[in-house]
């Protein structure tokens, strides 16, 4: 932790160093020992990441993934159980991703992360933009307000979100003519993907149409 104590980040974005940034994140985060932690750790590569430019501002490429390097590396060092562990690995490694409040775009983390691991992240994102300057993290909070909602409706509505949901499975697609093996479950994963984005409805008799098509693209 030494290094990120005297951080200075000359940023637009930072009105406090790196430690500073960190208190003010964790003192923002729900009262959980995972978002807690997350917070208390997903900063901590950005010494080693800095850089500056011409302009003298701060930046720190690729912190992220250091971060949840060494968050990894001290949790196991701290013998915490393994659920804790990954979860606050994973939450530091995607706390900077870009979250646009599109629901084809929510659709897509939550098939990747599962809804209560993708709750938390907007939990994480939110303490994290509360540790930041006042004045420009306005707008990215309303934004996580709108994913919120986004997400709340598509978990109200029950949309397709995984294989699970899909109007047709792996029995539909051999018996549209598919040889059993890998094939099947491309065809399945393509479908998702046309689902997830909106390109098809989740419907079983258009699905099944598309199946044709889609091998001819594997």
């Amino acid at each position: 932790m030494g290094p990120l104590v005297t951080l200075e980040q000359h940023n637009p974005w930072h009105c406090w160093g790196g430690w500073e940034h960190t208190i003010h994140a964790v003192d923002a985060a729900p009262a959980d020992v995972t978002l807690r932690l997350t917070m208390l750790l997903h900063d901590i590569g950005k010494p080693s990441c800095k850089s500056t430019d011409e302009q003298g501002i701060d930046h720190f490429y690729g912190h992220p993934a250091v971060s949840a390097r060494l968050a990894d590396q001290m949790l196991r060092a701290l013998k915490f159980d393994n659920k804790t562990r990954e979860r606050v690995v994973l939450l530091v490694e995607r706390h900077d991703a870009q979250l646009p409040p599109r629901n084809q775009v929510i659709r897509r983390w939550l098939n990747r992360l599962g809804p209560e691991a993708f709750f938390q992240l907007l939990e994480v994102k939110r303490a994290d933009n509360m540790g930041q300057a006042p004045g420009k993290v306005q707008d990215c909070l309303a934004e996580l307000d709108e994913i919120r909602a986004k997400t709340e409706q598509i978990l109200a509505e029950r949309q397709c979100l995984t294989l699970k949901d899909l109007a047709v499975d792996g029995r539909d697609v051999m018996a549209a003519g598919v040889a059993p093996g890998p094939e099947v479950g491309k065809v399945l994963e393509r479908l998702l993907e046309l689902v997830l984005n909106e390109d098809v409805p989740n419907e079983r008799e258009i699905l099944i149409g598309l199946i044709d098509r889609i091998l001819l693209q594997l």
